[in-house]
């Protein structure tokens, strides 16, 4: 956004709003600002998203890709992972995820299924002991 916005001539009117396909069924909408967007573009930006009926989250830093995409590379990395090491059919791992945590993340927010806690004031992140098995 910043390299976009460096030759415009109201830097602090751009904005990135980024929808998902297939935009007529994800209603996420990942929105960024550059380093002149004004907070007041990005608020105007997120009511519109919201006001058409998306769910606008606001990255608070431009990043290469998009949050969403990252976060489910990181997930297709681990069921190739599985799968690889023979440990998972593709067909089990695409249930496993269909019918696990996809229907699961549907009706609770991940966040608030108790993996992470984030301490905003810290800004750091203790992992559930309970999940801690799993990790590497």
């Amino acid at each position: 956004m910043s390299v976009i916005q460096s030759d415009c001539k109201h830097p602090e009117r751009c904005v990135i709003g980024h929808p998902f396909n297939p935009p007529h069924m994800i209603p996420l909408v990942e929105v960024v600002g550059g380093k002149k967007t004004s907070p007041d573009a990005i608020k105007q930006a997120m009511a519109f998203y919201a006001s058409i009926g998306k769910k606008p989250i606001h990255l608070l830093k431009e990043l290469p890709g998009h949050a969403a995409n990252r976060i489910q590379a990181a997930l297709y990395k681990e069921v190739v992972y599985l799968i690889e090491q023979g440990m998972l059919s593709v067909e089990d791992a695409d249930a496993a995820v269909s019918w696990g945590p996809g229907l699961r993340w549907e009706l609770w927010a991940q966040v608030c299924c108790g993996i992470l806690v984030v301490v905003k004031e810290e800004f750091t992140i203790s992992w559930n002991s309970s999940w801690t098995q799993w990790l590497p």
